[in-house]
């Protein structure tokens, strides 16, 4: 039976490899007729056979395999050369996806300087750094595992420096081939954090961004955020209109979209927790339709780009505005907690406390805390009923959620059988939930130097780790002053920020 599962591996290994050669060899003799003629459409289905998204009868990588073979011949019938990172059920590996990726970036480089000055002695040297650095991607395609640990950030540390070679493949691809050329679109479907939130849905799409924290952190080379994001403005306003509600275009670190260097974004088509988006989702005319919605976008976007990368002014007209934002009259666009309380109200972790009321400088309450981040960590919180504590009442909306944390150990600052549920609670103490929090689902944690803050001095001795580690993470930040203020109560919209910059670690459980 090993011997069989062996050589099934090297046969899809092979198969792999087949494709690249193809391309490598292919390229640059490429030519077609139609209106995206000279293009090259990367599709990535997301998760393979191995994938857990599954619900009610919908199977994630089912529907966005059959999305990815809808797109393809209708792209193909357009001029457009076309690549699927998985064309089966078969799981391929992130590392080993986006090595595909690169070495597909990266021929396309080496044969434009081969075709712009093919005797001169600097294309002899690009042209062997980048033979070279294809061999690196290779090895990751053949032992991804392994080799992937090494060249890519797997798995996610936000405190990782990019391998030397990682670069050099990133900083290679911000060429006007890359930009003219090219586009990756990672395909998938969401699902809300247990309890599931069955109310939540629509689509979302997301871009790699040099500003995010762990893109300044990693590499802040990336050339083509802009193109990404308008492409997302276009594609997801098509989604919107087969049937399919926008919520937002925004910025993310996920690793499909961080290891690579070119236009690209990652879909949630809907949520599959969602009765509405899932039976889209499993409907045969819907997916031809979201298909044909795909094509559109790819035809606009690419309409406004020449293939020597020159962006014209088609593709810099106006962005939409979402009709999917929370509409909360106390929550304008511009302030700063906007996106957060966009975040928050759009995964469901928590909403407004009236109709179009959120309450941002509201103090958060230790029984509000807890519950949300009960809802964050995803956890079935319904099945904790105990606590030693004689004024948390287990039929109130917030006794699950209390007893979760306790009995995990995330409370381990209340001392006797008083929680104070209504007790606002303060920002040391959130930074030491986070931190028992991270502790128990295995999240590296930095040790640095507690007296960062200048009024170090104010934080309570049994809060230091905590409030050291949401620091160095970057999930809590100090004032202009650079205070902590370690006693004062947290607001909603510092709660949602706090959120947000979790998120923004790359989903520290590294969803995608």
């Amino acid at each position: 039976m090993e011997s069989k599962m062996n050589m099934l591996k090297k046969i899809a290994l092979m198969c792999i490899t087949i494709i690249i050669v193809a391309f490598i060899g292919s390229y640059n003799s490429y030519a077609a007729s139609g209106e995206l003629a000279g293009r090259v459409i990367i599709l990535d289905p997301g998760h393979g056979e191995r994938s857990t998204n599954v619900f009610e009868g919908y199977n994630e990588h089912v529907a966005m395999l059959s999305l990815a073979h809808r797109i393809k011949p209708l792209l193909e019938a357009h001029g457009a050369k076309v690549y699927m990172t998985r064309a089966t059920a078969q799981d391929v590996s992130l590392p080993a996806r986006t090595a595909m990726i690169n070495i597909l970036g990266l021929s396309a480089v080496r044969d434009a300087h081969l075709r712009d000055a093919p005797n001169s002695e600097h294309t002899a040297r690009e042209v062997a750094q980048i033979d070279r650095l294809i061999g690196v991607m290779q090895s990751i395609i053949d032992n991804p595992r392994e080799q992937g640990e090494i060249y890519k950030n797997t798995p996610f540390d936000p405190l990782t420096s990019i391998h030397p070679d990682m670069r050099s493949v990133l900083e290679i691809q911000n060429h006007p081939e890359i930009a003219g050329r090219f586009l990756t679109i990672s395909l998938h479907s969401n699902a809300t954090a247990r309890p599931i939130n069955t109310e939540i849905h629509g689509a979302d799409v997301f871009f790699i961004s040099n500003d995010h924290r762990n893109t300044r952190n990693y590499f802040t080379g990336f050339g083509f955020s802009e193109q990404s994001r308008q492409f997302g403005e276009i594609l997801i306003s098509n989604i919107d209109s087969v049937g399919i509600q926008r919520r937002a275009v925004q910025r993310a670190n996920f690793f499909i979209l961080r290891e690579i260097n070119m236009p690209a974004v990652l879909v949630e088509n809907g949520f599959h927790t969602n009765p509405r988006d899932r039976a889209n989702l499993q409907n045969d005319d819907f997916l031809n339709r979201l298909a044909v919605a795909y094509l559109d976008a790819i035809k606009t976007y690419f309409s406004g780009i020449s293939l020597d990368g020159n962006i014209t002014d088609a593709i810099n007209r106006p962005i939409s505005t979402s009709t999917s934002e929370p509409v909360f009259s106390d929550v304008p666009r511009g302030t700063w907690y906007f996106d957060a309380v966009l975040h928050a109200s759009n995964q469901g972790i928590f909403a407004g406390t009236a109709p179009q009321v959120f309450s941002p400088n509201t103090g958060m309450t230790r029984a509000m805390f807890a519950t949300v981040l009960s809802r964050h960590a995803n956890v079935n919180f319904w099945a904790y009923n105990e606590t030693p504590f004689t004024d948390v009442i287990q039929g109130r909306w917030y006794g699950h959620s209390v007893s979760w944390a306790y009995t995990n150990g995330i409370i381990s600052f209340v001392q006797g059988n008083q929680f104070y549920p209504q007790q606002y609670i303060t920002r040391e103490e959130i930074a030491m939930m986070l931190y028992n929090l991270f502790r128990l689902t295995d999240t590296a944690l930095p040790m640095g130097d507690y007296g960062t803050f200048a009024d170090h001095e104010n934080i309570s001795i049994w809060a230091y780790p905590g409030v050291q580690a949401m620091r160095d993470m970057d999930v809590m930040r100090g004032d202009a002053r650079n205070n902590f203020n370690p006693q004062n109560r947290a607001t909603r919209a510092e709660v949602a920020q706090i959120f947000l910059n979790i998120a923004e670690l790359d989903d520290y459980n590294e969803k995608h």
